[in-house]
Formats: structure tokens, sequence, C-alpha cells
């Protein structure tokens, strides 16, 4: 796929990634948020690339460093209109690429273990883990007092 480009994020980028994001069902307010993307890519600008196809934006991924051993991935996607053209494969090699110089040892997920086809994807990457369990993240919000909640 030659006129594919994979470069790192631009804060003008922020919408139309929202946009993928949110048709991918992968959006959250929190995690999405355009202060939390520009805090992650302040801190490492290789922290958010997109997938660009002439000068459309077809794709996003993030890697959160987790320590000096470990990243994590977070919200893979990719417009529906483009899928099963191998960009996912080249966001991933990009991460993969970036997780390599910065000496991390172990990439990581969350994937939902009851979509046999992500899981196939992924493991014909060479992902692997335990999908014995239905894991599901759970987190507390802090940003409201027990009164408004």
């Amino acid at each position: 796929m030659k006129d594919l480009v994979i470069r790192e994020y631009k804060s003008n980028d922020y919408d139309r990634i929202v946009q993928i994001l949110k048709d991918a069902e992968l959006y959250d307010e929190i995690w999405g948020s355009r202060a939390n993307f520009t805090d992650l890519a302040s801190r490492n600008s290789d922290n958010i690339f997109v997938a660009e196809m002439n000068g459309e934006i077809v794709g996003v991924q993030r890697i959160v460093p987790q320590g000096p051993d470990l990243a994590i991935l977070y919200r893979l996607a990719v417009k529906a209109e483009f899928r099963e053209r191998g960009i996912a494969t080249r966001l991933l090699e990009k991460a993969a690429e970036i997780a390599k110089k910065r000496g991390i040892c172990e990439l990581g997920m969350y994937v939902d273990s009851r979509n046999d086809k992500l899981l196939n994807f992924y493991s014909e990457r060479n992902f692997r883990g335990n999908i014995n369990h239905d894991y599901k993240y759970l987190w507390q919000d802090l940003s409201k007092s027990k009164e408004e909640k």
C-alpha cells in the first residue's frame, strides 16, 4: 500500500480521530479528550500516530508506556471503509518499531475476549494471552464528589 503514510499525531488531527473512534465505538470522553491527547503527545510525540491516505486520516493508534519494559496499545481504529487493507497491521508494526527504539520488551492491550475475529487478527500478528477470561476495564470517577454521584 504505497500511498499509506504512518505519521505522528498533530493537534489539528484531533476532530478527525475522534470521529474514527466514535464510528468504531471506541471513543470515551475522558480517555479521548483533547486534553488527554495533548498530554500524551507532549510526553513523547510518537505516543499517538495516524494512518493517512491521500491526505485523509484513515486510522489511529496510541501507545502508552507503563514503565521501562511495557507499553499498552490503546484505541487501534481504522475507518470502516478502509478495513481489510493492511492498515491496522501497519499501525501495529509502527507501534512495535517505536517500542523497540525505546527499549520496551512487551506490548500489551485489552481485547474483548468474546470477539473471535479480533482475537484471530492479533494472534496472527504474534500477540498471545490467556483468552479464557472475560476481563473488563473498571475505573473510579474521581472528578465528582460522593454527593454528585
